[in-house]
């Protein structure tokens, strides 16, 4: 699917523009300063330098648009709720939920646990982040660790056998 292939192109190009960006500013959390005003040039710098490659093209709006927000208040363009590309809107949930869960060296806050990340984000939706992928993003996050069933009959069959349907090897009780 071509939203996917974009999707993936998205995640790993969105903070492409940051290399144009001093470390410095990377790290400065005052919403007012100069590194704060450079680091809000990072998504169009990013698309500075990919709009060359001409086959990227279809991803500069995830680029230019993943830290604009649900309510109007994000940045580069001050763009609000579905004036924001769907893909972006994916792509800002994910990036927010990994900063949490592994946010590396220019961070202020320790690693959060995947629920901590998850409720941080679910207080964040309708502000920062589309209710309609916060609510599917939970719901994938919550249910990450059952099988993804493909037909109706392996969806009336169970995923695996219960604990109390098998014998003590692990194998079905006959």
């Amino acid at each position: 699917d071509d939203d996917l292939e974009l999707l993936r192109f998205g995640a790993m190009l969105h903070d492409i523009g940051k290399i144009g960006v001093a470390e410095s500013a990377l790290e400065d959390t005052d919403r007012i300063s100069e590194g704060q005003i450079f680091y809000r040039m990072h998504p169009l710098i990013g698309r500075s330098i990919l709009q060359p490659i001409t086959f990227l093209a279809p991803v500069l709006p995830v680029v230019v648009s993943h830290h604009e927000y649900w309510d109007g208040s994000g940045f580069p363009q001050g763009l609000k709720g579905e004036e924001i590309p769907r893909l972006a809107r994916i792509v800002a949930v994910v990036d927010r939920y990994e900063r949490l869960v592994n946010p590396g060296f220019t961070s202020d806050h320790d690693p959060m646990t995947p629920r901590e990340a998850l409720d941080t984000i679910m207080g964040e939706s309708g502000h920062r982040f589309d209710p309609q992928i916060v609510s599917v993003f939970s719901w994938m996050q919550t249910h990450a660790d059952k099988p993804v069933k493909k037909t109706a009959e392996e969806d009336a069959a169970p995923a695996v056998v219960p604990a109390s349907d098998s014998s003590e090897d692990g194998k079905p009780a006959e």
